[in-house]
Parts: structure tokens; sequence; C-alpha cells
């Protein structure tokens, strides 16, 4: 599995204009580079601190919780308030820039176009628009400055607040925050948690899965599919186990947010770890049956990483950027 994230490419320009000196502005960076998902956030996060998060037609407080977005203001159909930022930096509840847009927003192609409705200038809705999803909104007091690719050893690098098993119910397919290939490897180990008697997603009727052998080259890997009955019960069930290897630290960082808020417990084993927090991390996937996934730094893991005693059947993946 080859996982890319294009945002880590984004991310870069902005850390390296930091570095420069230059203002870690997401107004200018937006100006400059154009909107991406983080930038988004980020000025969301910098309106919702003026108090100026606000729907630009319907007037809106963008920032209410679910509770508050369900109980009578306009919100995505699920109770949800999901802010729509545009690159000519106006926002939008959901509702109201629906309203305004093409039928099939918020699916749309490289070539479509529509009008701001605050100042009519033409977006490019695929590229131009994003629509925030619950889980940005949450973690927004912690996307100011997100922990760089340094394997300088330190404490646990800090990270967004999550909600654990938030998008548990949310099917893959409609994970419009993720990149493809973000949910492509979520769609590959999520079959392996619903077999898992000790995870958050097991499912007694899910067909119990279990790697035979992995493919040469990019080939998907090969799996064979055993009926759901489980002889011995649950408890006698070995998991599937997967390591993701990456060279950057961030994109391990968005697989760990994505996995948890899927449901799938998971560990990091990076360079930003003191030695023996990284050491009980090893410690609890080789154990711990409900924790499914390792993240590991190819800098730190790369070689002499030894999981020949972990209590599972693993499989690994490759992220690069």
């Amino acid at each position: 599995m080859v996982c890319d994230h294009e945002a880590l490419v984004d991310d870069s320009k902005d850390l390296k204009r930091k570095k420069n000196g230059g203002a870690n502005d997401a107004v200018q960076a937006i100006v400059t580079d154009g909107l991406t998902r983080q930038r988004a956030i980020a000025l969301f996060a910098l309106f919702a601190g003026e108090d100026q998060a606000e729907c630009g037609l319907c007037g809106v407080d963008l920032t209410r919780n679910d509770e508050e977005a369900a109980a009578g203001g306009p919100a995505a159909g699920d109770g949800k308030m999901r802010p729509v930022v545009t690159k000519c930096q106006h926002m939008f509840c959901t509702p109201c820039f629906r309203s305004r847009m093409p039928a099939k927003w918020p699916d749309c192609k490289a070539d479509d176009r529509a009008a701001c409705p605050a100042c009519d200038i033409v977006l490019g809705l695929l590229v131009e628009t994003v629509q925030l999803q619950p889980s940005d909104i949450e973690s927004r007091d912690g996307a100011g400055e997100g922990p760089n690719d340094s394997d300088a050893e330190s404490d646990a690098p800090p990270r967004k607040k999550v909600t654990f098993g938030a998008d548990a119910d949310t099917p893959i397919s409609k994970r419009t925050d993720l990149s493809s290939k973000m949910r492509a490897l979520l769609a590959d180990i999520t079959p392996f948690s619903q077999c898992n008697p000790h995870s958050m997603l097991f499912d007694r009727d899910a067909p119990l899965l279990e790697h035979m052998a992995i493919s040469k080259g990019d080939e998907p890997v090969v799996i064979a599919q055993h009926p759901p009955t489980k002889d011995g019960g649950p408890d006698n069930i070995l998991p599937v186990k997967s390591v993701v290897f990456s060279q950057w630290t961030k994109m391990l960082d968005r697989v760990q947010t994505a996995l948890e808020r899927a449901g799938i417990k998971s560990v990091m084993l990076d360079g930003r770890m003191k030695r023996d927090l990284r050491a009980s991390n090893i410690e609890q996937f080789k154990n711990d049956p409900g924790t499914e996934v390792l993240l590991v730094s190819i800098k730190v893991g790369g070689t002499g990483l030894n999981l020949t005693e972990v209590r599972a059947r693993v499989t690994p993946y490759v992220c690069r950027s």
C-alpha cells in the first residue's frame, strides 16, 4: 500500500515560510499558495478567535457545537456544523453555500466553477472551496503549530485532541476530509478490526480474515476469507495487525488521527519520543490485542525492528509523500 497526502507539500511550504522569517499567517499563505484544508482550518480558527466565524449569508455562528446546530440552526442535515471556506476567504454554513452552488456540489470535478456568494469571484469548486468537517472544528484549538518532521529525541509529540471512534459510523467513502490514499488505507485495515473481538469495530457477523501472502510490487495483499463461525470463541481469534512505515512524521500523525477517529487503536514509534516511550509502545503493540496498528518512522524503525514475538499476524504498509 502506497499512501501519500498532497497537503504535506503545502505544509512544507508554510513551514519553510516561517523558518525564513515570514509570518505564520494563513491569510497570506492562501493568497500566495492557494487554499488547502489545513490553511482553511487555520483561517477558521483565526476568525473564531475574533468572534467573526459567521456565515456570510445568514449570519449563523459557525463555531456552535453539534447539539446547538441540531437544536435549530442550519446544519449539514445530520445536526453537525460544516462550515465552507473559500479561497477569497469568506465563510458560509453548508445549507447557504449549497443553495448557491450547482446541484452536484460538493461532488465536483476540476473544471466545475461558480461565483462566491459574497463577492462574486469565480471559484474552482474542487480546489478553491473547502467544506470543513466536525473533526476540523473540534480540533481547532490545537491547530496552530503542528510538530515538525525532525527525528530529534524529545517528549511525545503534541497532537490535536481527537475523539476516539467519532467517525466509526461514517462510511469511509464519505470521509471527504481524507485523501483517496488515506481512505484506501482505512478500507484495507478496517475489515481486520471488524473481526477482532478486542476492537471497538468488532462485528460478530464479519468474515474472519487472515493474511496469506503479500504480492510483489504494488499488487494488493492476498487475503483468504473464512466463514463468520469462529470455532473456540472470540478469545481464540488471533488479530491481524498492521505496521505503517513513513519517512514523514507528519504523515504518521495524519494516519493516526484518521485511525483514532475511525475507532482503530494505534501506537507511534518515531524519533520525537524518548526511548522508554518507544519501548513501551512496542510492548503495547506486541501484547495488547486491541492495539492493531504500529506507526513507524523509517529513520527510527527502518532497521532492527523486531516484531517476531507479536501475538498476531502482521502486515506492513509504506506511506510515501
